[in-house]
């Protein structure tokens, strides 16, 4: 289910560069590298009952193609990827990891100035494939998919009119991922380098 949930992800973010192309004057890639830091998140089992689950902070990735509709406003399509390791369970020491995929179609307001920099605030929806593997090293493997959805801010500085480098925060979150033994709260905080290139 995971590779066909990611051919889906990338067929949609093709798509989306299909029908942007012709006009490509306003289009730009961008590529983030940061770190997530997941919320503690509680899991209740079929059984009702409620664990606490803590992860170790772990790494987070976005690619997107983006077009901007005027001088302030701007649309995205993006794949969004980030990893965390479980930390622990009930203040259990456990291993294992959560990994999640996401599409998401994203809208920015850029506060243009007269200087190279330009703050902006952003807000996203789309759907994520959450994965959990390796529980305390078993083969114990599950998967749902989930709505997602973010807000966050950053700021650009642009380089020359092609290029252009930037740091951003995003609270990412999903609706309650449901796999077998019950659900789990899936959010974290986001920070990201990026750069994009205008066409």
């Amino acid at each position: 289910m995971k590779h066909l949930f990611t051919k889906t992800l990338v067929s949609g973010l093709l798509l989306f560069t299909a029908n942007t192309a012709y006009c490509n004057e306003n289009l730009y890639l961008s590529g983030n590298f940061g770190f997530s830091a997941p919320e503690d998140s509680t899991t209740v089992t079929f059984g009702n009952n409620a664990d606490i689950v803590k992860y170790d902070v772990g790494v987070a990735l976005g690619m997107a193609i983006g077009y901007k509709l005027d001088e302030n406003f701007r649309v995205e399509g993006e794949i969004a990827y980030q990893h965390n390791d479980l930390d622990t369970i009930n203040s259990n020491a456990v291993s294992g990891d959560v990994q999640s995929v996401a599409f998401l179609a994203n809208g920015y307001f850029d506060f243009k100035n007269n200087s190279p920099f330009t703050p902006y605030i952003g807000a996203g929806i789309g759907i994520a494939g959450v994965f959990i593997s390796n529980i305390n090293n078993n083969t114990f493997t599950d998967d749902a998919a989930a709505f997602a959805y973010h807000v966050g801010t950053g700021v650009d500085y642009k380089l020359n009119n092609k290029f252009t480098v930037g740091l951003k925060y995003r609270f990412f979150g999903t609706s309650d991922p449901q796999f077998y033994y019950g659900d789990i709260e899936y959010q974290s905080h986001n920070v990201y380098a990026g750069i994009s290139y205008s066409f």
